[in-house]
């Protein structure tokens, strides 16, 4: 199923509310930069279709006939931006090819293999088309030495005109590659139909690129368009063919994994409208294992929100079913959040990846081109992208919305794009997102790219939100941003609810010593006390005081804290308990003889108990009474201090 989760930079990162209008307008946030990428030369088309994949991204240039590269490489650690800069790495073109060929027109890349298509080269016949392959450089001296290798691409044998290709078939239309398979679209190929369409598998061999097979819509199409898009994930190829059934459109589902390249699903828009063009664009959510767990696909003439709002259509795989056979979501449709008529939300649609190397393996979103979305400030179309996070997706409530990025009328922002979430410069380098944004009516024509950028790391690289890179903070000061040297940023960490007791925020870990954490529990003295652990409410924990004279009878209680007249009877500040068995108890009853001491207790008012003075020689009678208590004249006639009745009987 889908992750549902919130993208770790994406929903804190990428975009932040504004108030544009009542629309859900969004600007970038934190750490996130918008660059554009320049062309090698002024030419016209330039962002007509973008790649991205790792460290490399590809933007043709179909008005001129070329494919210019970039390339990510870390740079010095700096407090001031990010430790990565994007540049021109090179450039692509193809000697001999006609101008007008529209190499470029479509793009794509998977690590070092950039695959590029003129749809309208007219070697084999008008608007015939091509594709090619092309090896970029490790590293710059590739680029000087001869250039990239590259390789065409057709159904015969490499470099060689086939007969399967025809006049206005449009191969090369649209190209996909992953590892050693390259797809490439012929939307105007007539097999199954007037212009019903094709897509040429090939797979690469020593020294070139091999016809695998050549898929259909399998059944009489005629002018479905079969082609128009083509995606690859795992084993799975999936073609567009937005002009199906009155350009309702459709989606094929072909599947390697068990030999050939098998039909095995045909996915039609959950609402079947005329003029939806489902289909037009094709994006995956694919596991890291290579499961495709999604699939999206955008329908930009869709009419929810008006005529030609646009939406994107959410597939997830059957449950339990014996073939690989995918189903609308329990939440099929996505909409342009603030969209409206005439936007096309859906003419491109790409899928931020979740974050694999994150130890919760946090999710991202879904981005849906819109080029018909009109500025508010002059109504001009401008294009806009749109952001949907995975959670929005199954139903939560995280925050979405439309990025508005620098542009002018005409310039098409979303008609194309592409993005990519993994390392910076190798896998051990930091996470970032990339995102291409192609503007090819911009600037008269000429057009435009814009990158975005930015870490991909938990809340956005800035915990603190002081406007620098974490890691670089940590780098530069650990001391201040790392108190407990585990490589992570403090503010991330306390964002992360981390211990800080106190809320002074600091580490508790950082301030634990025996002056702090007397008892040694790991959490600061000063959070233990005032409750249960503080009974007299000293500023000390209780445990840290126990022992001798401050818990007299070792119940594990200060003795200060069950003081009271039922424990302390002559208010001497210890408990009666600690007092007894001793001299102050002589009659070893449990009670301090003080605490007894009263007209019956102490008949001679000298502060001793009676009954612990009782003996023959003061209780001469033995009646349990002192004898000097029962002195008078009555008593004691002579007045010897004798009881009398203890002289009779004998020589008195």
């Amino acid at each position: 199923m889908i992750h549902q989760k919130t993208l770790i930079a994406v929903v804190g990162c990428l975009v932040a509310a504004t108030s544009i209008g009542q629309a859900a307008d969004q600007s970038l946030a934190g750490l996130m930069q918008v660059e554009d990428l320049a062309p090698s030369a002024s030419g016209l088309g330039h962002g007509s279709d973008v790649a991205v994949s790792g460290d490399l991204a590809v933007v043709g240039r179909p008005g001129d006939g070329v494919v210019d590269v970039y390339r990510r490489a870390e740079t010095e650690p700096t407090l001031d931006g990010l430790p990565w800069q994007w540049s021109l790495y090179g450039s692509l073109t193809l000697p001999g090819l006609a101008p007008d060929a529209g190499f470029g027109a479509s793009v794509a890349i998977d690590g070092q293999t950039v695959v590029v298509g003129a749809w309208k080269d007219d070697t084999v016949g008008t608007n015939a088309g091509g594709a090619w392959a092309f090896d970029v450089p490790a590293d710059s001296q590739g680029w000087s030495e001869g250039g990239p290798a590259w390789y065409t691409i057709n159904p015969g044998q490499p470099g060689v005109p086939s007969s399967e290709l025809a006049e206005s078939d449009y191969f090369g239309w649209d190209v996909a590659v992953s590892g050693d398979i390259v797809a490439v679209g012929a939307w105007g190929d007539d097999t199954a139909g007037d212009h019903a369409g094709a897509v040429h598998v090939f797979q690469r061999t020593e020294g070139g690129y091999t016809h695998v097979t050549k898929v259909t819509p399998g059944e009489s199409e005629g002018g479905s368009r079969f082609g128009s898009t083509v995606a690859m994930a795992g084993e799975l190829l999936l073609v567009g063919a937005p002009a199906r059934a009155g350009w309702s459109g459709a989606t094929y589902v072909f599947d390697a994994s068990s030999g050939g390249w098998p039909l095995v699903e045909r996915l039609d828009s959950p609402e079947g409208d005329a003029w939806e063009r489902f289909g037009h664009s094709i994006a995956t959510i694919t596991e890291e294992d290579g499961d495709v767990t999604g699939i999206l696909v955008g329908a930009p003439g869709d009419g929810e929100l008006g005529q030609q709002a646009g939406c994107v259509y959410v597939f997830t795989p059957v449950e339990g079913g014996e073939s690989l056979l995918y189903e609308p979501f329990e939440t099929p449709k996505l909409v342009a959040p603030g969209g409206g008529p005439l936007e096309r939300a859906g003419a491109s649609v790409s899928v931020l990846a979740p974050d694999h190397s994150s130890e919760s393996d946090d999710g991202g979103g879904v981005l849906i081109g819109a080029p018909g979305w009109r500025h508010p400030e002059d109504g001009q179309e401008h294009g806009a992208i749109y952001f949907v996070s995975f959670d929005e997706v199954g139903g939560g409530t995280e925050e979405s919305g439309r990025v508005v990025l620098p542009s002018e009328p005409g310039g098409g922002l979303g008609a194309c794009m592409a993005c990519d979430v993994g390392p910076v410069g190798g896998e051990s380098g930091f996470n970032a997102i990339t995102i291409l944004g192609g503007l090819p009516g911009a600037n008269a024509g000429y057009g435009r790219v814009h990158l975005i950028h930015g870490p991909a790391v938990p809340h956005g690289g800035d915990c603190d939100e002081d406007g620098t890179f974490d890691p670089m903070e940590v780098y530069f000061y650990p001391e201040s941003a790392d108190c407990d040297g585990d490589g992570s940023h403090d503010a991330c960490q306390l964002h992360d609810g981390a211990e800080d007791c106190n809320g002074d925020t600091i580490l508790d870990v950082c301030q634990l010593d025996l002056a702090t954490d007397c008892d040694g529990n790991g959490v600061l003295d000063e959070c233990e006390v005032g409750g249960p652990g503080d009974c007299n409410a000293d500023g000390v924990p209780d445990v840290c005081q126990l022992g001798g004279s401050s818990d007299c009878n070792g119940d594990g209680v200060l003795d200060d804290c069950q003081l009271s007249p039922p424990t302390d009877c002559d208010g001497n500040g210890a408990l009666d308990e600690c007092e007894v068995g001793g001299s102050g108890d002589c009659n070893v009853d449990g009670v301090p003889d003080v605490c007894q001491l009263d007209g019956s207790s102490d008949c001679n008012g000298d502060a001793v108990l009676d009954e612990c003075q009782l003996g023959p020689q003061t209780d001469c009678d033995g009646d349990g009474v002192l004898d000097d208590c029962q002195l008078n004249q009555t008593t004691d006639c002579d007045g010897n201090s004798v009881l009398d009745v203890c002289e009779v009987g004998g020589p008195g």
